[in-house]
């Protein structure tokens, strides 16, 4: 995370000062806070996640460590549409009972589109 500005946000009720640092993330960033939050940390974080599931959720995150954030945009998409390969996880995540990239959908379009990627 990048740290931008510090504000004076005033007195305490204790007369010690308040600093609210406002953090921006980058777009990569914030597409993976987004995946964690949505995805990948309720598998993680389950002791009734499968390894084999937690397994590909670690390599997932790896791949996409790599990435730039117009292709983790790409990558989701290409997940959504189905190679063999995620065709095979999402079933696996949909039969042990997590919430799969499919179900996120929405919010991610609306989240993740063209003109944040521009901007």
């Amino acid at each position: 995370m990048k740290v931008r500005t510090e504000e004076n946000q005033g007195q305490t009720r204790f007369g010690r000062e308040l600093w609210a640092v406002r953090i921006s993330m980058t777009k990569e960033e914030e597409i993976m806070q987004f995946l964690h939050e949505n995805v990948f940390d309720p598998i993680l974080n389950s002791p009734q996640a499968s390894d084999e599931l937690k397994q590909g959720v670690r390599y997932t995150i790896m791949r996409l460590n790599k990435l730039n954030a117009g292709s983790r945009v790409r990558y989701y998409w290409s997940a959504i549409v189905g190679t063999e390969r995620s065709t095979k996880f999402a079933r696996q995540m949909r039969r042990e009972g997590f919430t799969r990239f499919e179900e996120c959908i929405d919010q991610f379009r609306e989240r993740f589109n063209d003109a944040w990627l521009r901007s």
